[in-house]
């Protein structure tokens, strides 16, 4: 699992966004790792609440899942 893990971590998040599109939970975990501090950070900067961006970031991603499927990658 850790080779699968280093191998997701050197992906775009273009590639990771298709397969997670295949139900690959791993690649979700990736993107999750790789922009819930950031999203975070953001939320609280604008709302001034931790719960609140707690609460706002999980929405995020919540919404991420549920569209996974409309994902259409953007040609150069």
């Amino acid at each position: 699992m850790l080779k699968k893990k280093v191998a997701f971590e050197a992906k775009t998040d273009e590639e990771l966004m298709e397969l997670y599109q295949k139900s690959d939970d791993a690649a979700f975990q990736i993107l999750y790792q790789r922009y819930v501090g950031r999203i975070l950070g953001y939320l609280r900067s604008k709302t001034g609440s931790d719960r609140n961006a707690q609460d706002l970031t999980q929405e995020v991603f919540l919404k991420l899942h549920r569209s996974r499927e409309q994902y259409n990658k953007m040609l150069p």
